[in-house]
């Protein structure tokens, strides 16, 4: 038995998702590469080929603003294209010091955050999709 359907089993969901890494950034990185309801390892001697063609947006916590910025700076809209810029200085400059490094960081597939944590798990969420064949509306909803 593969490990999305152990995991989907004993949990009694029906679709369940696996990625792996070395770090945060990898599994999650790997989780998007596996889904819908299967397994990916994503080993640190794979990460960067696989984040070279990633476009900056695809990596968490870069959204939108941080893509712009970079693209009208210097062209660039991949991983990669990041990677080649050399130094963490050149983006802290266009980003910020804190965005700056972590995107410089990323784009190696590097993610320091300790995973530990002494916090209890505030919150859990599940997705569910229903299917209705034919939807009849309600004679009572519809204005006269």
């Amino acid at each position: 038995m593969d490990v999305p359907t152990l995991i989907a089993t004993s949990l009694h969901w029906r679709l369940v998702s696996v990625g792996i890494g070395g770090n945060a950034l990898l599994a999650k990185l790997a989780n998007r590469k596996a889904k819908p309801a299967g397994s990916f390892h994503l080993r640190e001697e794979d990460a960067i080929s696989h984040i070279d063609l990633l476009p900056i947006d695809r990596l968490p916590g870069f959204a939108y603003s941080a893509k712009q910025k970079i693209a009208a700076k210097w062209n660039i809209n991949t991983c990669g294209g990041v990677w080649r810029l050399g130094s963490v200085e050149v983006l802290q400059k266009v980003l910020g010091p804190a965005t700056g490094e972590k995107l410089w960081k990323y784009v190696r597939g590097i993610d320091d955050r300790d995973l530990t944590s002494e916090e209890p798990r505030k919150s859990l969420s599940a997705a569910v999709k229903v299917h209705v064949p034919s939807m009849v509306p309600c004679p009572s909803l519809i204005p006269t």
